[in-house]
C-alpha cells in the first residue's frame, strides 16, 4: 500500500475517533429544572451547577445542592465511604467541580427552597481524583 493511502485512512479515522469523543462530550444532560415537571419518584440523569457542599459524618453522607438554569434546587445524597474510594479524599474544590451530572433516585419534595432529592447512585461528571500524582515535566 502507498504511503499516501496510509496517511488518508490514518487521517480518516482520526476524523471518525474526534467526531465520536466530540459528540460524547457534547450530547446535552437534562438540566435540573427538568425535574420541575416530575411528580413522581424515578430515576433521573440530570446536571446542575454546585452551590453547596456539605459532609454529614454521623450519617456517612456527601450533601451537595445543585442548582438548574432557572434556579431550582435539589438536594443530592452520596455516600461518604463510596465518594472516598472513588474520589480519594472529601468532597473540596479540589475534587468537584463547579457543574456535576448525577444518576440516582429522584423524590419530588414539596418544599419552598428544594424541588426534591436525589439518591445519587452515580456521579457521571463533576468529580476527579483529589490526590492523582501531578504530570511529570519532562525538561
Amino acid at each position: 500500500m502507498k504511503k499516501s493511502n496510509l496517511i488518508g485512512i490514518a487521517g480518516l479515522i482520526l476524523i471518525i475517533v474526534s467526531i465520536g469523543v466530540f459528540t460524547v462530550k457534547t450530547s446535552g444532560y437534562k438540566d435540573v429544572d427538568y425535574l420541575l415537571n416530575i411528580n413522581e419518584s424515578r430515576e433521573v440523569t440530570v446536571e446542575g451547577k454546585v452551590v453547596d457542599i456539605h459532609v454529614d459524618f454521623d450519617k456517612n453522607l456527601v450533601v451537595f445542592t445543585l442548582e438548574g438554569q432557572s434556579g431550582a434546587r435539589v438536594i443530592a445524597y452520596y455516600k461518604l465511604d463510596k465518594f472516598q474510594s472513588e474520589y480519594g479524599g472529601l468532597p473540596s474544590h479540589s475534587t468537584v467541580d463547579s457543574k456535576m451530572v448525577v444518576s440516582g433516585l429522584f423524590i419530588p419534595v414539596k418544599s419552598s427552597i428544594y424541588i426534591g432529592e436525589i439518591q445519587i447512585r452515580s456521579i457521571l461528571t463533576g468529580c476527579h481524583k483529589a490526590y492523582e500524582a501531578p504530570q511529570v515535566k519532562k525538561t
